[in-house]
């Protein structure tokens, strides 16, 4: 076998140019970087990446110690690793900008065909992890999103600020096994603490973040045992603190009246996709932190669609009622969503609506109303509202709703003043 050492050496990859090893480095060949000698993958973009060709299977194929390093830092400053049909634990002595160490580790139990290779790259980021990686639109949290709250940060609170790309080529059937990241507990902010915060990794497929989390964190700057399959192969990843995982998939979570006694709740929410999602558990609390389960529902498992869920609560509590999701994975894996309110306030008021079902219009009568203006929202079953008006009901107690330009369907009509408020169903 011949091998080739360099030493105190800095190559540098420019942007179209492609670092590959010459014909005396191929198969057999291995990359040795020892002492201070850092390869610089520089200048990669999405129509001119870098690959750097390491055309040997062997997981000793490239070595480093000593401060040798492979600094990518960017989306397309690929090191490709022709791995083929090899198993064994493969490490990328990456490093950052810094010369931190960093490796990239991929265990391959299960070989792949002998025809593909791996590529990796990665870049550190700010705080506020920017830029996104391409492919990626959107970092906000699962936990935080929902009617009436303001928009999240781009993130940085709850994410580590690297990304990884790790994607196999020209593979007939993908490997099998575990990766491992490493990272710096130095650059945890946030809500990362070093040391005390649970963090896990999340892959991106192009389109959405997975739900599921994945690896161990020792505390130390490694999160270990994350698995990858020949189907799941995701080229994105990310580590998030476990327990808080990034994709939206909540569109709205909400709670309201069901009927003008406040004798029943609705609890509605939905989903824009799922992804191995078991079951919901609808969570009632007196104080917001004392949770009971009150009603399961069956999960979709997996969806790209727009899916709506409700229950009716028949038992809301006097005073206020708290809401929350807790959302169950068939792995086990557990999310919440926020919190919502609901607060029981009998009053003299009263609404009344008629005729129902209705066609073409409909009206609403306003009795014992102390504000003069009410709020008046419909809302289709998946709880968008479809009309709102201002009203004064003091001198129009009898409101007419224009229903000609609504779908036939089931309807809630939520009325809102400084001291009342009311929900009642209709059908178009």
């Amino acid at each position: 076998m011949k091998t080739k050492s360099y030493f105190n050496l800095r190559l540098w990859c420019l942007a179209g140019a492609g670092l590959a090893m010459t014909p005396d480095l191929l198969a057999q060949a291995r990359v040795v970087l020892n002492g201070d000698v850092v390869v610089n993958l520089h200048g990669g973009s999405s129509t001119a990446p870098i690959n750097m060709v390491v055309d040997n299977s062997a997981t000793n194929a490239i070595s480093a110690s000593g401060g040798g390093r492979i600094n990518s830092e960017g989306q397309f400053n690929f090191l490709q690793w022709n791995v083929e049909d090899g198993t064994g634990n493969y490490i990328v002595p990456f490093a950052d900008n810094d010369g931190n160490a960093l490796p990239l580790s991929l265990n391959v139990a299960t070989a792949g065909s002998n025809d593909g290779a791996i590529r990796f790259a990665m870049y550190g980021t700010t705080q506020d992890n920017l830029p996104l990686p391409v492919g990626v639109t959107s970092l906000e949290h699962q936990d935080i999103i929902g009617d009436g709250l303001p928009a999240p940060a781009p993130d940085g609170d709850k994410v580590y600020d690297r990304y990884w790309f790790i994607e196999p080529v020209d593979y007939t059937t993908n490997p099998e096994g575990t990766m491992g990241f490493s990272y710096l507990t130095s650059g945890m902010n946030g809500d990362l603490i070093a040391g005390t915060t649970q963090m896990a990794a999340q892959s991106h497929n192009g389109t959405a973040w997975s739900v599921s989390q994945f690896g161990s964190d020792n505390l130390s700057g490694n999160v270990t045992g994350v698995p990858f399959t020949s189907t799941n192969f995701n080229g994105i990843w990310t580590l998030s603190e476990s327990g808080a995982p990034l994709p939206i998939t909540l569109l709205s979570f909400n709670a309201v009246w069901a009927n003008s006694r406040q004798s029943e709740a609705r609890v509605f929410w939905a989903t824009a996709s799922e992804e191995n999602n078991d079951y919901f558990d609808v969570q009632r609390s007196a104080d917001g932190s004392t949770w009971t389960n009150i009603e399961r529902v069956q999960g979709a498992g997996t969806s790209i669609n727009t899916l709506n869920y409700q229950i009716l609560d028949k038992n809301p509590l006097h005073g206020v009622s708290y809401y929350r999701l807790r959302q169950v994975d068939f792995d086990g894996s557990v999310a919440y969503t926020h919190i919502v309110a609901l607060k029981r306030e009998i009053s003299g008021a009263a609404i009344s609506v008629y005729p129902n079902p209705a066609t073409n219009q409909f009206q609403v009568a306003f009795e014992g109303f102390k504000s003069e203006e009410v709020s008046i929202n419909i809302l289709d079953n998946s709880g968008r509202i479809v009309m709102t008006q201002n009203n004064n009901v003091l001198n129009n107690p009898v409101q007419i709703i224009n229903a000609s330009g609504f779908q036939s369907g089931v309807y809630y009509i939520q009325v809102t003043s400084e001291t009342e408020s009311f929900v009642e169903k209709i059908v178009i």
